[in-house]
């Protein structure tokens, strides 16, 4: 009795039960109440004609009345049967696809069966639920296995150097101190920007928002590279609208990308080399791009560019690659604040442009806000 079909069909067969004792009932209170109408139509023949044995009340119900009552009766308990089963199998698939799922089987979907808007919505929204409980823990596999390749070079670099300190095999030297710094400089860095990543995909990256001239800051960014760009020998432009353009937004995090974007291309643009940060505002977007003549990016690896750890140059190091986390960042950072950000690249040797787009409405004729 506590099968949720078993229910249901005793409940559909016991209103077809109570359907069955009314109509008895009208006629035998019609053949107490007026027994001259009920004999009348009892003489004219008909399906209903024949009449039951028994006490004179019994008498006046018509045996074809009986019938069709008696094949209703069994008629609604199938029917409750059938529609019983058909409401309990995808409530009884969604609780095995529960059980499954909180064993541990994330790709367990739930097949959907049932012709009811609102089971199969239930249905659609439990996959999506596996699905996402299956892509977080991809994700955060995934992260534990990049950390863990990530972090043992600069870890297995500082024990090395400091147990041959300690063990009085080497003395360290100015130059060796100075790459231990770099190493803990390097693991601080890489912390910091995974942190970022993972508030990011998470959804949940914290924005300061205030009002900001987007000009001006793109000016700034770039002034703020330009020496890091004469050492590299790369020459480094910004193109801005004189007049300023005012945006509600993080200015920090918009630092932090554009930042980004150009250590990116600074990291991959020779010698000679030029970079170009253009900042345009058309048709309610709001546009930045980065644009280099480096070493280009091939057509297969362009959609991976903005994967966490993904180096398009499988031959740089860490120390000379950065942690593989920045571009991952600027695409975490565009889409907390609305925007999109993509990548296109002729070839390798042919440079690259990263452009970030920000739709904008505006809640005074002044301010544009995302």
């Amino acid at each position: 009795m506590n099968r949720l079909w078993i229910r249901v069909s005793l409940a559909i067969s016991a209103y077809t039960l109570v359907l069955m004792v009314c109509i008895v009932g009208l006629f035998i209170v019609g053949a107490v109440l007026r027994p001259e109408k009920f004999r009348s139509e009892r003489n004219n023949n008909g399906p209903f004609s024949e009449e039951l044995d028994g006490p004179p009340p019994l008498k006046a119900i018509p045996a074809g009345v009986v019938w069709v009552t008696t094949l209703v009766g069994l008629f609604g308990l199938g029917a409750g049967v059938l529609v019983s089963r058909g409401i309990s199998r995808p409530i009884s698939d969604l609780a095995d696809g529960v059980k499954k799922v909180g064993a541990g089987k994330l790709g367990y979907r739930v097949e959907t069966r049932a012709t009811s808007r609102e089971i199969i919505a239930l249905n659609e929204a439990f996959n999506q639920m596996s699905a996402d409980l299956q892509q977080a823990e991809q994700l955060r596999s995934n992260l534990m296995a990049d950390v863990s390749h990530e972090l043992r070079t600069p870890l297995t670099v500082l024990e090395g150097n400091l147990r041959a300190a300690i063990d009085n095999i080497v003395e360290l030297d100015e130059d060796e101190l100075a790459n231990l710094y770099r190493q803990t400089h390097h693991l601080i860095r890489l912390v910091n920007d995974l942190r970022d990543v993972s508030l990011a995909e998470a959804n949940q990256l914290p924005l300061q928002v205030e009002e900001i001239d987007v000009a001006e800051l793109v000016r700034e960014v770039v002034w703020n590279w330009e020496l890091a760009a004469k050492e590299s020998g790369v020459e480094l432009t910004a193109v801005s609208p004189p007049s300023p353009t005012h945006l509600t937004a993080d200015p920090g995090r918009l630092r932090q990308l554009l930042s980004n974007l150009i250590a990116n291309s600074l990291a991959h643009t020779p010698t000679n080399g030029k970079i170009t940060v253009t900042f345009t505002n058309k048709q309610n977007t709001l546009s930045i791009a980065v644009a280099d003549t480096g070493s280009g990016i091939a057509q297969e690896q362009l959609p991976h560019v903005f994967d966490r750890f993904y180096r398009a140059d499988k031959s740089r190091s860490r120390e000379t690659g950065g942690t593989g986390l920045g571009l991952a960042i600027v695409k975490g950072i565009v889409e907390a604040h609305g925007g999109e950000v993509t990548a296109v690249s002729p070839g390798p040797g042919k440079g690259s442009t990263f452009t970030i787009q920000f739709p904008y409405k505006r809640n005074r004729p002044d301010i544009l806000t995302l």
